[in-house]
């Protein structure tokens, strides 16, 4: 019997707006460890259902640790959140780039923030070559691009954005994707969030078009791992 390609954390929420019309802001509790150097990774699937549905804004918290008493690098870490078809990469092997393969080499925890027009995360440090010395906070722009993990730069294009969610109903399953790609520590998900500004009529034409390019894009890259 073939196991399954996904260590999966499932949970399901009755949920009408949370402080005020409009508005649902929910954060979802893991504790859950992140399979080391593996494209397997860890799904977390969230159901939601909302009395005003239709997405009009969307920013995503995201929490992960490494392991105690282990070095785990943040550049290992590939990210992404599917909601009914569509997919935005949160992160992709932050700090790739030419020269350097291998990503930030940060062993420390991150509490951060998506949201679109913040900077972009892939590139988190405020000097490049400068390792942080303590975790990671703030507001990021997802690292949106669509490139396979293995050859992802940060010159590639973004074409993967939360605004990519804009106009869909937001109720049904979302489901957040991580995977830890190079070996020699393990991550832990601590938690992520969504927290969404919803309204009772759709936003014409956004979502549509970006929905079988994301699907594609974003669920071709592990596959190949099956």
């Amino acid at each position: 019997m073939k196991s399954s390609p996904f260590l999966v954390v499932a949970a399901v929420l009755a949920l009408g707006p949370r402080g005020g019309a409009g508005v649902f802001d929910q954060s979802f509790v893991s504790g859950v460890d992140i399979p080391d150097s593996s494209s397997t990774g860890l799904l977390d699937l969230r159901n939601i259902s909302l009395a005003e549905p239709y997405i009009q804004s969307i920013t995503v918290t995201l929490g992960i640790e490494p392991t105690p008493g282990q070095s785990a690098f943040l550049g290992d870490l590939y990210a992404y959140l599917e909601h009914d078809g569509v997919i935005s990469v949160l992160v992709n092997r932050p700090g790739r780039r030419a020269g350097e393969s291998a990503g930030f080499d940060d062993n420390q925890s991150m509490t951060v923030t998506f949201a679109a027009g913040a900077p972009d995360f892939h590139n988190y440090r405020p000097v490049e070559t400068t390792p942080l010395v303590g975790p990671l906070t703030g507001v990021f722009g997802p690292d949106a691009r669509a490139t396979d993990p293995a050859f992802a730069l940060s010159t590639d294009a973004q074409t993967l954005p939360l605004s990519s969610f804009v106009g869909a109903n937001a109720g049904g399953d979302w489901r957040l994707f991580v995977a830890d790609l190079s070996g020699g520590g393990e991550h832990r998900l601590v938690s992520w969030g969504l927290h969404l500004q919803t309204s009772a009529i759709p936003e014409p034409g956004v979502w549509a078009a970006s929905g079988a390019l994301a699907v594609w894009a974003g669920w071709r890259l592990f596959r190949r791992s099956r």
